[in-house]
C-alpha cells in the first residue's frame, strides 16, 4: 500500500513540472533572441559584398560575422546545387509550336489569283470569271477601287476587297500592298494578277504552276517587245518574286505618288531583278492577244482550229461577258476530249497487262475497269440469283412467281440493251449486222458492281442474209452514294395508330387491345390507340362489347400517356367498303395537322422498337413510311407448336416477309391534305358518313399508298421491317377497299400457306392417305 502511494506521488509530481518546464522555456527562448542577432555592415564593393557572402558559407568553418554590423540579412546562393541539378536532370525547355503542320514545315496552298475589277463590271466580267475559274485555283479574290470613297452595294461581297478613296489607276500597286500587309501570299507558293476581262484557262494555268519549281523565282507572262510583262494577259509570280517586288515597290515610283496598272510588270522585274518571261523551266505561256494576233475573231468556235489552242493560258482583252462564255465553253469541249482520250489510254494500258496475268491473281483488274470485282458468297446463302429469261418471259424472278411476262422498265431496259449491242456490233465486225430476238439470258444482281446480263442474241447479216448467234455481256454499274441530308427527328412524336374494325374482326381486336394495354399503356408510351367502327347502316350495333372494352381498358389506365378512343364510321348497307380515301377522310378530320398517323392491322405483334422505327422513319414533308411485315405461315399445314405462340420468331419455317402487304403505313395528317387535295376532283372529299355511299368511293384502282408512290413531293420508305410481325388470319379479300388491295390481299393470302417444302409435305399425306396432324386439325374453309 505505501509502495503504491509512492508510485503515485511521482506521477502526480511529473504532470505538474511539464507545463513549468515548458513554459520556462518559452520565456528563456524570448529573452535570448535579442543577445544572439548578428550585424553586419553592407558591403560597398564587389568585393566586400563577395567576401560578406562568403562569410555566410564559410561560417559553419568557424569564421564570425563582423560585430560593428547593425542589420544583417543572409543572402544565399545555390549555384553550385543548381549546376550540379542540371548535370544530372537538364530543364526541360518550353517550344512554342505553331497551331498547323504545315504553319511548322512551311507547306503552302499552290496558287492565289487576284482579279482587278471594278463596280461597273463585276457583275458581268467578274461573274464569268467566277464561274469559269473559281474551282481551279486555291482561292480567288477580287480587288476593285472607288476614288470617292463610297463603296457600292456590289462591292460589299465577302471575297471583294475594295480601297476606297484611292486612283484607280494604281489598283495593283495597292493590291500588292495590301497583300503584303495582310501577309495572305505566305500560305501560297505562286500569285496570278489579272484582270476581269481576260479569260484564264484554269486547266492549263493549275498545270503551269504545278509542274514549275517552288523554290525558283518565277516571273512569268506574255512580253513585249521591250521584254516587259503586260498584265492584260496576265502575270505569275512565285513567292520569292513576290516578296522581292513588294519590298522595293516604293523604288518603283519616279516622283510621283502612284504606280499605274500599265507599269507594273517594269516595276516587279526592276524591284526583284528578275526579268519577265513566256518561259520557265521547260514550261511555255502562251496568251491570245484577240486584237493583235487574230483581229478581234468574232466567233470562238475558229479557234479551235489553231495548233496552239490546247496550250492556250490566256485569251484578252475579252470584249463581252457572253464571249467570255462561249470562249469557256470550247475550252471545257477539248480539255474533256483530252481527259477521255486518256482514259481510254490507260485503260488500253491495263488491259494489255490484264491478258498475262493469271485469272485468280490477286489484285487482276476485272471488266470493265473501273468497276469492283464480282462479289464472292461467303456461304451458299450468299449466292446472288441469277433469273433466266428470253425475249418475253423471265423464269423465277422470285420464289413464288415461275414465270411472268416483261413489261413496263423491264422491256424498255432491254430493248436499250439490243439497241446498244446493235452498235457495238456493227462497230466491232463492219457489217450490217440486226437482232432479231433474244434466244436467252441471264440477270444478275451483284450488289458490289450493279446489274449485269449474259444474252445470246440470235443475229442477222443484212448483206449475206445469214444468221448467226453471239454472246454478249452487259453491266450497268451502280452510280456514286450520295448522302441526302434529312430533317432531325425523335423517338418522341406521338403516334397515333388507326385500326378499322369490320364485323368479322371483333375476337382479333380484343386481343390486339390487350396487346396495346400492355405494350403501350402499362409502359406510358406516346401513343395514340384509335379504334374506327365499320358500322353497316340500319343495322344493330354490332361493337358494343368491344367499345364498352376499350372504354374500361382506358379507364384503367387514366393516367398514363398513351390514350386509348374510338369513332364510328356509317358504311352502306350492303357492307361494301368504301374507298380509304373517305375512310381516312373522316379520321383524320379529328387529328392535328402535325400528327404522325400509323395505319394497323389485326393479328399484329406490337412491339416499342417498331414504333420508334415508325417514329424515325416518317418526316413530315420529306419521307412516308411503309414497312414489309413478316406474316406468319399457316399455323396447321405448317405443324407449328404451338400454333399461337406469345412471341413469333424470324424463321424461314414461321413465315416470310409479304412485300404484297400494304396495310401498314404511317404518314403525316399535313402530308396527307396536301396530297388529297390533288385528287380532290376525281375523287372529292369524304365530309361525313353520308357521303360514303356516292358512287365514285367504290370500285377504285388505287389507295392511298399508291398516291404517295407517284407523288414527286415526298419520299416512299419500303423495306423489310423485323419488329413488325404479323400472326396468320385468313382474311376476306372481298372487302378491300378498291381492286388493286383486292389483288394484294389474295396474292398474300395464297403465299401464307406455307413455303413449297411444307406444302409439298402436306400435299404429299393427302394422297398417301397418311393423315398428319395438319391434316386432322386443318378447320374446312381456312
Amino acid at each position: 500500500m505505501i509502495l503504491f502511494g509512492r508510485r503515485l506521488s511521482r506521477v502526480v509530481l511529473h504532470k505538474k513540472l511539464v507545463p513549468i518546464g515548458i513554459c520556462f522555456g518559452v520565456i528563456l527562448s524570448l529573452t535570448a533572441v535579442p543577445f544572439m542577432g548578428c550585424q553586419q555592415r553592407k558591403p560597398s564593393t564587389p568585393t566586400d559584398s563577395y567576401s560578406a557572402q562568403r562569410g555566410l558559407v564559410l561560417s559553419a568553418a568557424g569564421r564570425q560575422f563582423p560585430e560593428d554590423d547593425e542589420d544583417f540579412e543572409p543572402a544565399l546562393h545555390l549555384d553550385a546545387r543548381r549546376k550540379t541539378s542540371q548535370a544530372n536532370s537538364p530543364e526541360k525547355v518550353v517550344l512554342i509550336r505553331p497551331r498547323f503542320y504545315s504553319t511548322e514545315l512551311e507547306i503552302r496552298e499552290k496558287l492565289l489569283v487576284a482579279v482587278l475589277t471594278s463596280a461597273e463590271t463585276i457583275d458581268t466580267f467578274g461573274a464569268a470569271v467566277n464561274r469559269t475559274l473559281s474551282r481551279h485555283p486555291n482561292k480567288l479574290v477580287y480587288f476593285s477601287c472607288t476614288s470617292d470613297g463610297e463603296v457600292p452595294s456590289t462591292l460589299r461581297a465577302p471575297s471583294v476587297v475594295n480601297f476606297a478613296g484611292v486612283n484607280c489607276d494604281a489598283l495593283a500597286s495597292h493590291v500588292l500592298r495590301h497583300l503584303s500587309s495582310k501577309n495572305v501570299v505566305k500560305d501560297f507558293d505562286f500569285l496570278f494578277l489579272m484582270r476581269d476581262s481576260t479569260y484564264v484557262n484554269g486547266d492549263k494555268l493549275v498545270g503551269l504552276a504545278t509542274r514549275v519549281s517552288v523554290n525558283g523565282d518565277a516571273f512569268i507572262g506574255r512580253t513585249s517587245d521591250a521584254g516587259l510583262c503586260d498584265i492584260d494577259a496576265g502575270i505569275l509570280l512565285s513567292n520569292g518574286v513576290f516578296r522581292k517586288a513588294v519590298a522595293g515597290l516604293d523604288g518603283c515610283i519616279d516622283g510621283t505618288d502612284q504606280l499605274s496598272d500599265d507599269r507594273i510588270g517594269e516595276c516587279i522585274a526592276k524591284a526583284s531583278g528578275v526579268p519577265c518571261s513566256d518561259s520557265y523551266q521547260g514550261q511555255a505561256y502562251y496568251a491570245l492577244n484577240l486584237e493583235k494576233d487574230l483581229g478581234y475573231v468574232p466567233d470562238p468556235a475558229t479557234l479551235v482550229s489553231r495548233k496552239d489552242f490546247g496550250k492556250v493560258v490566256t485569251v484578252y482583252p475579252v470584249l463581252s461577258f457572253k464571249y467570255h462564255y462561249r470562249l469557256h465553253h470550247h475550252f471545257s469541249h477539248f480539255n474533256l476530249q483530252k481527259v477521255h482520250r486518256q482514259i481510254a489510254l490507260t485503260e488500253k494500258l491495263i488491259a494489255d497487262v490484264a491478258v498475262h496475268m493469271p485469272k485468280d491473281f490477286p489484285g487482276r483488274p476485272d471488266w470493265p475497269l473501273g468497276v469492283e470485282a464480282p462479289l464472292k458468297p461467303s456461304n451458299r446463302f450468299d449466292v446472288a440469283r441469277c433469273i433466266y429469261f428470253n425475249d418475253t418471259h423471265m423464269l423465277w424472278k422470285n420464289d413464288n412467281d415461275v414465270i411472268s411476262p416483261i413489261t413496263g422498265s423491264e422491256k424498255l431496259s432491254l430493248d436499250d440493251l439490243k439497241h446498244s449491242a446493235a452498235v457495238f456490233l456493227k462497230k466491232l465486225y463492219k457489217t450490217n449486222l440486226t437482232i432479231v430476238n433474244i434466244v436467252d439470258g441471264y440477270k444478275k444482281f451483284d450488289p458490289t458492281r450493279g446489274l449485269g446480263y449474259m444474252m445470246h442474241l440470235l443475229l442477222r447479216d443484212q448483206d449475206s442474209n445469214t444468221e448467226l448467234q453471239k454472246t454478249l455481256e452487259f453491266l450497268r454499274p451502280l452510280g456514286k452514294s450520295e448522302i441526302l441530308p434529312m430533317p432531325y427527328v425523335t423517338e418522341h412524336t406521338r403516334v397515333v395508330m388507326v385500326l378499322f374494325v369490320k364485323e368479322n374482326e371483333l375476337d382479333h381486336v380484343v386481343v390486339f387491345i390487350e396487346e396495346y394495354a400492355k405494350t403501350c399503356l402499362e409502359k406510358n408510351d406516346n401513343t395514340m390507340l384509335l379504334l374506327a367502327f365499320l358500322q353497316p347502316m340500319d343495322t344493330p350495333d354490332a361493337f358494343g362489347n368491344i367499345r364498352s372494352f376499350a372504354l374500361s381498358s382506358s379507364n384503367r389506365f387514366r393516367r398514363s400517356s398513351a390514350k386509348l378512343a374510338t369513332i364510328s364510321i356509317r358504311i352502306p348497307k350492303d357492307r361494301r367498303i368504301p374507298s380509304d380515301f373517305a375512310l381516312m377522310d373522316l379520321v383524320v378530320r379529328k387529328l392535328p395537322q402535325d400528327s404522325l398517323v400509323l395505319l394497323c392491322q389485326t393479328g399484329m405483334e406490337l412491339r416499342t422498337d417498331y414504333l420508334n422505327r415508325v417514329r424515325m422513319n416518317t418526316i413530315a414533308g420529306v419521307q412516308v413510311f411503309l414497312p414489309i411485315p413478316f406474316t406468319q405461315f399457316h399455323p396447321v399445314i405448317t405443324e407449328q407448336e404451338p400454333p399461337m405462340p406469345e412471341f413469333l420468331e424470324l424463321k424461314r419455317e414461321n413465315g416470310f416477309f409479304d412485300s404484297n402487304n400494304f396495310k401498314h403505313f404511317s404518314f403525316y395528317v399535313s402530308d396527307y391534305w396536301h396530297h388529297r387535295a390533288l385528287i380532290a376532283k376525281e375523287v372529292p372529299l369524304a365530309h361525313s358518313s353520308t357521303d360514303l355511299t356516292a358512287a365514285h368511293y367504290h370500285d377504285l384502282t388505287f389507295g392511298i399508298v399508291e398516291l404517295f408512290l407517284v407523288s414527286k413531293e415526298l419520299h416512299l420508305l419500303r423495306a423489310v421491317e423485323p419488329d413488325l410481325r404479323l400472326y396468320y388470319i385468313w382474311r376476306n379479300c372481298d372487302s378491300e377497299p378498291n381492286l388493286r388491295a383486292a389483288e394484294n390481299c389474295k396474292l398474300s393470302r395464297l403465299n401464307s400457306v406455307g413455303n413449297r417444302g411444307q406444302q409439298a409435305r402436306f400435299l404429299l399425306s393427302q394422297v398417301t392417305g397418311k393423315p398428319t396432324r395438319a391434316s386432322h386439325d386443318l378447320p374446312p374453309g381456312s
